[in-house]
């Protein structure tokens, strides 16, 4: 009999174990969506205030691209994709969108999420090269190139060479023709930042690997419509080449 109770006992000890350990998993989901949902409310709150001061207009929540632009390689990095927040007005002539970027790479245990801000801008009637570029990642871009990975250097720049990965889906001389030494020198100003820049037809991409608010938003959409300006002024807009001075 007292081995009976016993085994009740333990079954009911254990019983009561599996609900409290279930009962704290779904605690801490419903707290990690909570404090979720509110740090987003925070994010909105951020843009906009930030689009309101500009003047410019803030769509919250889940949005859309154009096609031109989704389907670029930036966008196509990893897995579960999402654009959120999107703030959209014009700065020196040019049409500017940022937009909450995040996505997943790895798997598992290992899988790591990636956020960041994107600014876009569109250089209207414009037929950019496909170009895009991202900061070098030591051994393991060593490793790719010698199994055959895109990577085109410039002999006299080393030191844009050595900072950035350079990669098109178009030609080599198309590439070569939009990275002149100006657009180089201008993108490897911002190295220590870490850009990821693609440029494409109408627009050209720019973002720092974080998300940014503040005077950080201004400094990306600076530097990004700097550099659609500075492809326009090369004459590499049009892509007629460099113009003529």
């Amino acid at each position: 009999m007292s081995d009976s109770l016993f085994a009740v006992g333990a079954l009911g000890l254990f019983a009561l174990l599996v609900l409290g350990m279930f009962g704290g998993f779904i605690a801490l989901v419903v707290f990690i969506a909570r404090r979720a949902a509110a740090e987003e409310r925070q994010r909105q709150q951020i843009l906009q205030q930030f689009a309101s001061s500009r003047g410019w207009r803030f769509t919250p929540g889940p949005t859309t691209l154009g096609d031109e632009v989704r389907r670029l390689k930036l966008f196509g990095l990893g897995r579960s994709q999402r654009w959120t927040n999107a703030v959209r007005g014009e700065s020196k002539g040019h049409d500017v969108a940022l937009v909450d970027f995040k996505y997943t790479t790895g798997g598992s245990k290992n899988s790591t999420a990636h956020h960041q801000t994107v600014c876009a801008v569109r250089v209207a009637g414009a037929a950019l090269p496909h170009v895009y570029l991202r900061p070098q990642l030591g051994l393991f871009d060593a490793l790719g190139r010698m199994l055959g990975g895109q990577d085109f250097d410039f002999p006299e720049d080393p030191a844009f060479s050595e900072a950035f990965v350079a990669q098109t889906s178009g030609s080599e001389s198309e590439l070569r023709r939009l990275l002149t030494p100006n657009v180089r020198a201008r993108v490897l100003v911002l190295a220590q930042r870490s850009p990821l820049v693609e440029v494409s037809g109408e627009y050209v991409l720019l973002h720092f690997g974080a998300i940014l608010d503040g005077v950080e938003l201004d400094g990306l959409i600076d530097s990004t419509v700097g550099l659609a300006q500075l492809l326009a002024a090369e004459g590499l807009a049009s892509g007629a080449g460099p113009a003529s001075r």
